[in-house]
């Protein structure tokens, strides 16, 4: 299995990072594979995207606060984790910060879930 990652374009959409990988990938892939999101433009259109990708098998989203061209300022980060979709299906959410990681796993995903937020 091969874990990937798809960037979204500054201004680009959620699925369109998806389709990019997904027509890189998929026309030769002989093993099973899977890839987090990485989101790079926190706005209303990305947040409403979540919820579709996640029921689509795209359940993992990647955020940076340490890459210059990858990194969401503070408060798309606050603004993302307050409205990531919730509950007890498999999503994962991963914010590469390693100061804030412990106090974002206490705060915000305290419920039985897969989800979970760790360093990178």
């Amino acid at each position: 299995t091969l874990l990937d990652f798809g960037l979204q374009d500054q201004g680009g959409s959620l699925a369109s990072a998806r389709d990019g990988r997904l027509e890189v990938i998929a026309p030769d892939a002989i093993i099973d594979y899977g890839f987090h999101l990485i989101v790079t433009d926190v706005d209303e259109s990305a947040l409403q995207e979540m919820p579709r990708l996640i029921e689509s098998g795209f359940p993992s989203f990647k955020i940076y606060m340490t890459y210059g061209d990858k990194k969401i300022a503070d408060d798309d980060l606050s603004t993302a984790l307050e409205d990531l979709p919730r509950g007890d299906s498999p999503e994962t959410h991963e914010i590469a910060f390693g100061r804030v990681c412990a106090a974002c796993n206490q705060r915000y995903f305290s419920f039985k879930s897969a989800t979970h937020v760790t360093a990178s």
